[in-house]
């Protein structure tokens, strides 16, 4: 599941307006994702003001569960325990991950381009 939902184009691109199930389990997060870009460029729009939207995505850090079914923590709880180290899918998925620290530096030097840009 990405940002906008259950994804029929692989990888998305910046103008992919996505596939998401208003009604699905995951639903509220996939549209509080939408609502909030909208929200973004609703007061861009209106005020006239610079906005930046920052989308986080494949993030991990020191406290996720090892269980919790994504890659990272997967790869990390098979090494520790010795295991191989299983492939999910048919191996031609691509994906970009991030740590907290990445994600962190990034937002603030995004955030921080509106304050120097004037």
């Amino acid at each position: 599941m990405r940002v906008y939902g259950d994804p029929k184009v692989h990888p998305q691109n910046e103008t992919y307006w996505g596939h998401v199930n208003p009604v699905g389990k995951r639903s509220m997060y996939d549209e509080a994702k939408r609502f909030q870009e909208a929200m973004t460029m609703a007061y861009h729009n209106y005020h006239g003001l610079e906005t930046r939207m920052v989308r986080i995505f494949n993030t991990y850090g020191p406290r996720m569960r090892l269980n919790d079914g994504r890659v990272v923590p997967a790869f990390m709880g098979q090494a520790l325990r010795g295991e191989d180290l299983t492939i999910f899918g048919k191996a031609i998925e691509r994906a970009a991950s991030a740590t907290w620290t990445m994600l962190w530096k990034a937002s603030t030097v995004c955030y921080s381009a509106i304050t120097l840009d004037r």
